[in-house]
């Protein structure tokens, strides 16, 4: 069986920290598996263009905005052969440690991992990218 063969017909997020090379996976997966699409707007458009503070300057309101626009891409976007720049998982541990940093406050937190939760079932397999290392496919 080859990898091609596994990777069809699936719901694919791809996870891990800021700067690990996710977006370069993503294109060059692309390349690879031409069946796979991707969604031109990403969560970064959505900082971008609202001007959203990030990182360790969060806000309720950055959060949110991200949450709820992966939730979006998650819940409207049914078709198979998807390959989504993050999920619910990054959002959920960027609020948990502005939580912890105390911006954040706890009822956002609850239900952020509850939308999180929601979301699971949705993705066929999440890529977790743990570092900037480069991964041959």
């Amino acid at each position: 069986m080859f990898l091609c063969d596994i990777i069809y017909d699936m719901r694919i997020a791809v996870i891990g920290p800021q700067n690990t090379g996710k977006s370069t996976f993503i294109q060059d997966f692309l390349k690879e598996f031409p069946h796979y699409v991707t969604r031109e707007e990403t969560y970064r458009d959505i900082v971008e263009n609202n001007n959203l503070e990030v990182n360790q300057k969060t806000t309720t309101e950055s959060q949110k905005a991200i949450r709820d626009f992966i939730f979006g891409e998650l819940r409207h976007n049914t078709d198979y052969n998807v390959l989504f720049d993050r999920c619910l998982i990054d959002n959920f541990v960027y609020t948990s440690v502005a939580y912890e940093a105390g911006t954040i406050p706890k009822w956002f937190l609850d239900e952020t991992e509850g939308m999180m939760k929601d979301t699971l079932q949705l993705v066929d397999m999440y890529l977790f990218i743990p570092t900037a290392v480069s991964i041959p496919l």
